[in-house]
């Protein structure tokens, strides 16, 4: 039943836009490092008393008050070099009445004054403030495997820098890693976009993003805190224009393995003329 049910999900996905998978998944710090244009270390030192009108989603001609948090950066580790302070727009849910029905945008993550640790953030489309997505809240200092996590987010925003050399670590595991944090960031669409598009990576990212996928034993779990390999190979978003033509689950097959296999082949037949394709904001 648990393989029929996984089969399912993975089809299913394959149909839901990436904004909207976003939505749904929990993010791994290592995986919110590079979903967000903003990562500082830092700490809530106010909450202004007045709030700002600004659009509760991309597009929308309707406004809606924000509170604003006023967040000192101790340390920038993306997107905000130079910067001192970021002021964090967020809504807090009604006092009253039913809690159950979430206007558009939600609610989000509400910090509170004296919140220490890590931040992930993207500006909001008013350039006003920045946001913080409501499936990346962040590591707060006080946290059990704080210092675990925040490792884990200094590499994978330098898996970002430099990726051909990440996927081309000298140990397997790390260049797992480095497959699961771009891949996980190349099929999700960029924060607060409207429009998207996607375009192809070069031809040698491509081929070590898929090399390390197939070295990889898709039985086992992975423990560095990003997505397992037959969760990252449906971001690929394979699709007949590529040759892809799996033969269907069948029962009693264990599904992990059903889809390396069909990978391997597929890659045997087209990974020469594959590129894998990242989400980029269409101007």
């Amino acid at each position: 039943m648990t393989r029929i049910l996984f089969a399912g999900l993975a089809l299913a996905i394959t149909a839901i836009p990436a904004f909207a998978i976003r939505a749904m998944a929990p993010e791994t710090p290592a995986v919110r490092a590079v979903l967000n244009p903003i990562v500082v270390i830092g700490k809530i030192t106010a909450i202004e008393a007045d709030p700002v009108q600004a659009a509760p989603v991309p597009g929308s001609k309707e406004t809606v008050p924000f509170k604003l948090a006023v967040l000192k950066i101790e340390t920038a580790l993306s997107g905000a070099g130079g910067e001192t302070h970021l002021k964090i727009g967020f809504r807090e849910p009604p006092t009253g009445g039913p809690r159950r029905i979430r206007p558009p945008g939600g609610f989000g993550f509400a910090p509170k004054v004296g919140l220490e640790g890590v931040f992930f953030l993207t500006p909001h489309p008013s350039g006003g403030f920045v946001v913080i997505p409501p499936m990346s809240p962040p590591l707060e200092i006080t946290g059990p495997k704080y210092k675990e996590e925040l490792a884990a987010v200094k590499k994978a925003l330098t898996v970002v820098e430099k990726p051909t050399a990440a996927l081309a670590a000298k140990n397997q595991p790390d260049r797992y890693f480095a497959a699961a944090v771009l891949l996980s960031k190349y099929g999700t669409a960029p924060a607060n976009a409207t429009k998207v598009e996607r375009e192809p990576v070069s031809a040698d990212e491509s081929k070590l993003l898929i090399a390390a996928l197939l070295e990889t034993d898709w039985t086992k779990p992975q423990p560095f805190g990003v997505p397992a390999p037959s969760i990252l190979f449906w971001k690929l978003q394979l699709g007949p224009e590529d040759g892809w033509n799996p033969a269907p689950v069948k029962g009693g097959t264990n599904v992990a393995i059903h889809f390396k296999t069909e990978l391997q082949k597929w890659y045997a037949a087209h990974g020469e003329k594959y590129q894998v394709k990242k989400y980029v904001e269409k101007k």
